[in-house]
């Protein structure tokens, strides 16, 4: 045999050496399989886990892309029904326009407006008077054509002056001044200027008069006070009609066009009614870490107690679980390594939301959330519990657990023991809650499409189900819903804090993004179960929501 002082080695031992590099070199298949099966169950647990966390991902993403559609769907619904109304409203005033009459010239509607008003009647006007009273030097020779057709008489207007004017009129038998008495077609009155010849003359100028003459051959009874004076009463009553009606005409325009519902008014009205909208729907999503804070007792199982002399009044405490002194160490490495390895895990928030503008910055709003968080920790250690029945003294293995769950808890079991994996594995800790919400939040516009918001908002969360998962075949997982007896607070109280930017897309559809700040008012272990200092969780992430704008 090889010693210190004999480095020979014997056979045997050659042996020996040669089966232990067999073994190196060529495990037994058994070998092989179980490290197979134990890397296909972690590879398993994080497809797994990373499998719903997408599977999450995408159906927020899906209910958002839905919610969005449906909102922006609806918005351009209703602008294409706006455009529809607006352009079977102006097609109506188009109509309405071709239906009135149209607008008279100045000198018609002078000579129309002047027919109805009651003036004194003059004496009659016979072409006899009109040859006596207009000189034969006024008028201009006309020669008529080759062809000359037939024509009714023209007279000339006695109390008018006029300059190269023409006027066609239907007048009827009975006028006042301004007027031809009978039913004549045309009426032309020249006092030094170019009278208007007649359908099938010619018309030659041969003489002008000079304008001192034409003066001093008007008539005195041009300018007597008799004829001039019912011209005046004419023309106020004239001028007021024309003056009352623009300012009517001016006064009903907006009266018309509320009436007809013309598109202007509509969009006036409807960006009023926009701007003027108090209640908004609004939905968001948000990706956050979250922190649980859970501590566990440093010390050992059985805590050392201090008793000078045992007061025989007082009950003996019941002795703790027998463990040995490498279980007793593991378990004191495995809670330092809880504390250390403990990490926040990607978590995620789903809320809907509906607003009430309560001033022009200021919105109250609450409503309905869901939130699911998550923490993680790493860990190499397994904690086994023992039980023994007292008739038969067997004992009985309970379910393998982390050092987590028997450090919450007083132990009431037998024997306690601690072992050390191979290699280390995670333990997922999943808290789903359902919020109520109930905040405010403050706007303001940094230009016409972009905003700014805070917000802050207090609410109550009732954790409705607790989920822990190691990623060792060895472990079961364990699931408390909302009615079992768990060592976890049921309703929590937190505070939210977020501010950020938004963009309108449209008058009714916006989004927003920003960060959001969430801290709960307890700890996550009730009074009972928190044998060590407590903290408080918090989570912190990115949130993104779309709003709606409804109408009043």
């Amino acid at each position: 045999m090889s010693s210190a002082n004999n480095k020979e080695y014997g056979e045997l031992e050659q042996s020996m050496w040669r089966r232990f590099q067999d073994a190196e070199a060529m495990p037994d298949p058994d070998v092989w399989s179980r490290i197979e099966h134990t890397l296909v169950i972690q590879e398993n647990a994080k497809y797994k886990k990373r499998l719903l966390f997408y599977r999450q991902l995408a159906a927020a993403c899906f209910v958002l892309f839905i919610l969005a559609g449906s909102a922006l769907l609806m918005h351009f619904k209703q602008d294409q029904e706006h455009a529809t109304l607006a352009t079977a409203q102006r097609e109506q005033t188009t109509i309405n326009e071709a239906d009135l009459p149209v607008t008279m010239p100045a000198q018609e509607q002078t000579i129309a407006a002047a027919t109805p008003a009651k003036v004194p009647a003059q004496p009659e006007v016979t072409p006899s008077a009109v040859e006596t009273i207009v000189s034969d030097e006024l008028i201009y020779n006309a020669h008529p054509a080759d062809e000359v057709k037939s024509q009714e008489p023209t007279y000339s207007l006695g109390n008018t002056i006029a300059a190269n004017s023409t006027a066609t009129i239907d007048a009827p038998q009975t006028t006042d001044m301004g007027t031809i008495a009978g039913s004549t077609k045309s009426s032309s009155t020249v006092i030094g200027g170019y009278p208007e010849t007649a359908k099938g003359t010619i018309a030659r100028q041969e003489n002008y008069m000079p304008a001192s003459q034409a003066i001093a051959a008007v008539p005195d009874s041009y300018t007597s006070p008799s004829a001039i004076n019912p011209l005046l009463r004419r023309n106020a009553t004239l001028g007021t009609y024309d003056t009352d009606k623009l300012a009517t005409d001016n006064v009903n325009k907006p009266e018309v066009a509320l009436a007809l519902n013309t598109p202007g008014a509509d969009n006036k009205q409807e960006k009023t009614a926009g701007s003027n909208s108090r209640w908004n729907l609004g939905m968001a999503y948000g990706s956050s870490y979250f922190d649980q804070n859970i501590a566990i007792p440093g010390y050992t199982i059985t805590p050392p107690r201090i008793m000078i002399v045992p007061d025989p009044t007082v009950a003996r405490q019941p002795p703790g679980p027998s463990i040995s002194a490498e279980s007793e160490e593991n378990m004191r490495d495995a809670r330092i390594e809880f504390e250390e390895n403990t990490q926040a895990a990607m978590s995620f928030n789903v809320d809907v939301r509906t607003g009430f503008r309560i001033g022009k910055r200021l919105k109250l709003l609450s409503g309905l959330g869901y939130s699911q968080n998550s923490s993680k920790t790493k860990t190499n250690y397994i904690v086994e519990q023992f039980i023994f029945k007292p008739r038969t003294n067997e004992r009985s293995k309970l379910q393998p657990t982390t050092v987590f769950l028997p450090s919450l808890h007083t132990f009431t079991t037998d024997s306690i023991s601690v072992t050390k994996t191979k290699e280390p594995f995670d333990v997922d800790y999943s808290y789903q809650m359902l919020s109520i919400p109930v905040g405010l939040q403050v706007e303001g516009n940094l230009s016409q499409k972009w905003y700014w918001y805070a917000m802050g908002s207090t609410a109550v969360n009732f954790l409705m189900q607790t989920a822990i998962k190691a990623a060792n075949p060895e472990i079961s997982d364990v699931t408390y819903r909302f009615t079992d007896d768990s060592p976890f607070r049921r309703v929590h109280f937190s505070g939210n804090v977020g501010l950020g930017l938004g963009a309108r897309i449209s008058d009714a559809v916006s989004i927003s993004f920003g960060p959001v700040f969430r801290t709960f008012f307890n700890s996550m272990l009730t009074d009972d179960n928190a044998v060590a200092t407590q903290g408080r969780p918090y989570t912190i992430g990115l949130n993104m929501g779309i709003n709606y704008k409804l109408d009043q």
